[in-house]
């Protein structure tokens, strides 16, 4: 994925409704390219760092929308990323292993994996 320098707020605007419509067209590609299948959330018992309860139900319901594999959607070609998914699929695949490569060290220390001092 390449940065780019943009010339106006306009620009800006328009690059990012590219983005996000790309991220729409992309959601139900991954669903497939994974397998994933969308599980019942609920509201854990528990508190989640940078989370407030009440802001966890509108989170739960925008993952929920997010996850909708709408056929036609997904073929639509992408405006931003390479067409054949190559740049997600190696976003991805290279975010689960670094992830996986320090798992281990997260559960030595007892740390989360957005401690920056186990980099």
């Amino acid at each position: 994925m390449e940065k780019v320098a943009y010339s106006s707020r306009g620009q800006w605007q328009a690059d990012l409704e590219k983005s996000y419509r790309d991220f729409q067209r992309l959601n139900g590609r991954i669903i497939k390219q994974y397998g994933l299948t969308n599980e019942p959330l609920t509201i854990p018992a528990f508190e989640i760092d940078g989370y407030a309860k009440n802001h966890l139900p509108t989170l739960i319901a925008e993952l929920e929308a997010d996850f909708q594999h709408d056929v036609t959607l997904s073929r639509e070609p992408l405006e931003v990323y390479a067409d054949d998914d190559s740049e997600i699929i190696q976003y991805i695949e290279q975010s689960v292993s670094r992830c996986l490569e320090r798992l281990p060290e997260v559960i030595k220390t007892n740390r989360t994996l957005h401690d920056k001092n186990i980099y």
